[in-house]
């Protein structure tokens, strides 16, 4: 042996030796010591340890995408918006829901502010500037047109004076107006007359270029898929130090939401939103880690009473196990600060890995006891025997976990640094309050133990060949399936299934293919915007695009002498409502002469189409004329148009004859005053809907300003996707057409997307951090290549079979089990350090006949039943991590 391997062991067992004379003399005082400290550790964290709802704050504030996201959030003074779905079906009884919802909340402490529809009435007075100028060259032909109608009826909207007056404006043109539109829209007037004949309620409305515009004095709900969802944002509240009150929020509505059920049997209210379903996450794991660390412990304890057969030795481990806890505890609130999604699983974590070395320590301490010797001699053999290889397997799987503090996602650098201490704790713990413990409680007489392993491994060690034989063959086999093992990249699969904002995420996609979650591209002004959305409009991954570019009329400058023409046409225009009601008898007589007008034109549109065919065949013999052939086409289309009035004329005449006369008076009269309220709205939209200065964004509402228009004016432009994104390949697409578009693209989406790959990076990289560093460590300790390959061949065919295992129960990794890779290194490199260990000690293989053999299967035992409690959360990811940590 070398002279520094010799120097190093002396100072290593002199260190051991000062701290054992310690505890021995003073092992009351070190346990009363141990336990004050973890209480107060304890007490510390539960003021100071704050707990992270969401991802949020778990990547590096230097990433790229992080920077765009931080620069948006500035610019537009982002919130996190908790989203309530109001589902029913009929509209108007979710709108008053949401109405209700929100005198329920007013002066609720924990919102900042609600909003679920929007006041547009200044946009009734910009009506006529939004409609494209040949749109608004045919509201001017058909202002001009109508004007001669409303003098001969007298500006009355009566039904049958309009009627009476059709054929004697016909007889008095001198030419025919030819415009096919024009009678779509009197084929639907009497439409609409025949259905309110028939008694029907839901009528259709005319399609007026301005009918977005007529009941704009309303207030305008937020709405998806004709009304069937109704829609209403809340702010959470930030509290004193800046942070959003989000859980607080989100129990505060449901509560109100519970509150007002029952007055709306017929609407569903969810909760949905990112905020929702991070607090949903969080209360599912914070739950079930609590039940399972608790079946954990009990079943752990069941274990080591079953292995050891004395219940006064295991409370003495759960003792130590829970001190260490406790010292931990107040490490991360100094160290991390905070617990995440990540570093919640310390805990089950803690459980499985520390309890080992309390195992090791008990179980040759045990041996010791049973040849005889006090409890201080036998914790002191135990200490200088078993200590050095607990040593060296805390140092390893600590080590293993610091190594990922280096990674880039913050989120799993905090593990590191967490499990990595709370590691070292725990190993104090065990090298201090266990051995206090046992010398100044343990004075029963022990017996010895009968193994009731020699008989397996007799049969392992005669057929060596056997066993590796099979071996060989399930790592093939797995090995091969190994190759299948994919990750999952759905964070909606790491939620509790069924859970209420997860299944109305889900529904909301798969009824109007919208989800919750919008990117977002921020354009410098109103010019680029628009060029933006031009592109964004031509990718087959986006969907609904949402931006202030609409509220602002085009072509402005060009629009002005039209609206000004149409203001002025308008202006004389007064019209009255009917003196009396329908006359049926004389409607229906002047229907019957409006009939004949239509049959008497469609003889002579028959008549020019076979003149200008005689035409054609007499003066151009064999010649196809450009004219000659659009004035055919013209004349065939406005034939069908007339032959499809005639019908429409025909079966209201029908109808009318089958209706009371006193019931067809009262409908059509319902229905005339009808007429005159929606006529008199597009009236006067066409006298005071015309802007008198360009409208800019300066000029838009204030809510709507504040969604779209950031601090310096700068334009935000929202991107739906077309598809369930939630799915990774979908994602993808979605996030590199976005890209292509501006590489500065961000919101949600992006964050998810780049937040996963990282994670899914800092997995790999943490995973072969920890190996070489186990490799390093386990190298140092034995000095020997042929220990360290001894040690780590089991670990590495034991993860092969674990990946294999995976597919063939049809599990993936996911954000939530991959992290279970660097605490299964840290367990399989731990075992095979104690079993090596005892080796290098014993010049024997036969481990199981020892304290180290049972302390290692102990030790597996209650780290499978440790994990195994998961097997039965409601979080999936929690969940799948149990699988993986109990087959590993």
């Amino acid at each position: 042996m070398c002279p520094g391997k010799v120097m190093s062991l002396i100072s290593l067992k002199n260190q051991m030796e000062r701290l054992f004379g310690v505890v021995a003399r003073h092992a009351k005082v070190i346990v009363v010591i141990g336990l004050v400290l973890s209480a107060a550790s304890t007490y510390y964290a539960v003021r100071h340890l704050t707990l992270l709802s969401s991802f949020a704050g778990l990547t590096s504030d230097e990433s790229s995408f992080n920077k765009n996201y931080a620069s948006f959030v500035h610019e537009f003074k982002v919130q996190s918006n908790i989203l309530v779905v109001a589902k029913g079906p009929v509209p108007h009884k979710n709108e008053e829901f949401l109405d209700r919802l929100s005198e329920v909340l007013t002066g609720n402490p924990y919102l900042a502010k609600v909003y679920y529809k929007f006041d547009l009435t200044p946009f009734k007075a910009w009506a006529l500037a939004y409609p494209d100028r040949v749109t608004l060259k045919k509201i001017d032909t058909t202002i001009r047109l109508a004007k001669p109608l409303f003098t001969q009826i007298g500006n009355q909207v009566d039904l049958t004076r309009f009627w009476e007056t059709v054929p004697k404006l016909s007889q008095q043109s001198s030419s025919f107006q030819g415009d096919v539109s024009d009678l779509s829209d009197v084929k639907t007037l009497i439409d609409v007359m025949t259905e309110k004949l028939q008694g029907k309620n839901e009528l259709p409305k005319f399609e007026s270029a301005l009918k977005d515009f007529e009941k704009i004095e309303e207030p305008q709900y937020i709405t998806l898929n004709h009304g069937e969802y109704a829609l209403f944002f809340a702010e959470p509240l930030k509290n004193a130090k800046g942070e959003e009150q989000t859980k607080s929020s989100v129990l505060s509505l449901r509560e109100a939401i519970r509150k007002i059920q029952p007055e709306f049997p017929q609407v569903e209210a969810h909760l949905l939103g990112e905020p929702v379903l991070g607090v949903d996450e969080m209360e599912t794991a914070e739950h079930d880690i609590l039940w399972a660390g608790a079946i954990s412990l009990i079943l752990c304890a069941a274990i080591l009473i079953a292995g050891f057969g004395d219940v006064r030795k295991t409370g003495l481990t759960v003792i130590t196990l829970f001190v260490g806890i406790g010292w931990s505890l107040g490490y991360l609130a100094v160290s991390v600060k905070h617990l995440n999604v990540f570093t919640l699983s310390l805990f089950p974590m803690l459980i499985g890995l520390a309890i080992d070395f309390s195992i090791q320590f008990l179980g040759r301490y045990r041996e010791e006891r049973e040849k005889g010797m006090s409890p201080e001699n036998a914790a002191r053999i135990t200490y200088f025997s078993t200590g050095t290889g607990l040593f060296s397997a805390a140092l390893i799987t600590s080590l293993g976990f610091f190594a990922i503090a280096f990674t880039e996602y913050k989120g799993i650098a905090e593990l590191g640094i967490a499990t990595g201490g709370s590691l070292i704790l725990c190993f104090i713990s065990t090298m201090t309050i266990l051995p206090a413990l046992l010398i100044a409680f343990d004075h029963n007489l022990v017996g010895r133990t009968v193994s009731r392993n020699t008989r397996i491994e007799s049969y392992i060690f005669s057929h060596s060949g056997i066993v590796l034989t099979v071996a060989l063959l399930a790592t093939l086999f797995l090995g091969n399936k190994a190759r299948d093992i994919r990750f999952d990249h759905n964070i909606l699969h790491l939620q509790a299934k069924g859970t209420d904002s997860v299944q109305t995420e889900l529904d909301l996609i798969n009824a109007s293919d919208k989800s919750s979650l919008f990117a977002v591209i921020v354009a410098d002004n109103v010019k680029q915007a628009q060029n933006y959305i031009n592109r964004l409009h031509a990718l087959s991954t986006v969907g609904n695009i949402q931006s202030p570019l609409p509220f602002i009329p085009s072509d402005q400058k060009q629009k002005s002498p039209l609206l000004n023409q149409i203001k002025e046409d308008a202006a004389d225009i007064n019209l009255i409502p009917a003196l009396k009601p329908v006359d049926i008898l004389r409607l229906k007589a002047s229907f019957e002469e409006v009939n004949r007008l239509i049959e008497r034109t469609q003889k002579k549109l028959r008549l020019a189409g076979e003149t200008l065919n005689l035409f054609q065949a007499l003066v151009y013999p064999g010649s196809q004329l450009l004219q000659h052939k659009s004035l055919t086409s013209s004349l065939a289309n406005l034939y069908l148009s007339l032959d499809s009035l005639h019908q429409s004329a025909s079966h209201f005449l029908a109808v009318i004859d089958q209706t009371d006369p006193s019931v067809a008076a009262s409908r059509l009269t319902q229905f005339q005053n009808d007429i005159y309220r929606q006529l008199t709205k597009i009236i006067d939209l066409l006298k005071t809907g015309a802007p008198d200065h360009t409208i800019t964004l300066s000029d838009l509402p204030e809510n709507i300003r504040d969604q779209f228009v950031g601090r310096t004016g700068k334009i935000m432009i929202q991107v739906y996707p077309a598809q369930n994104i939630w799915e990774r390949p979908a994602l993808e697409r979605f996030v590199n057409e976005l890209r292509e578009v501006d590489p500065n693209v961000t919101g949600s989406p992006i964050l998810i997307f780049e937040t996963t790959r990282l994670m899914l990076d800092s997995y790999k990289q943490a995973a072969k951090i920890a190996f070489w560093v186990i490799v390093l460590v386990a190298f140092l300790h034995f000095r020997t290549m042929k220990l360290t390959f001894f040690t780590l061949l089991p670990l590495a065919v034991g993860l092969l079979w674990l990946l294999g295992l995976m597919v063939l129960f049809h599990q993936a990794f996911n954000p939530a089990n991959l992290l279970t890779l660097p605490v299964i290194l840290g367990i399989g490199v731990a075992f095979g350090v104690y079993v090596v260990n005892r080796y290098r000690q014993e010049k024997h293989p036969s481990i199981f006949s020892t304290s180290t053999g049972r302390s290692v299967l102990l030790s597996a035992l209650t780290s499978v039943a440790g994990f195994a409690s998961l097997l039965g959360v409601r979080h999936q990811g929690l969940q799948s991590l149990g699988f993986t940590m109990t087959v590993g």
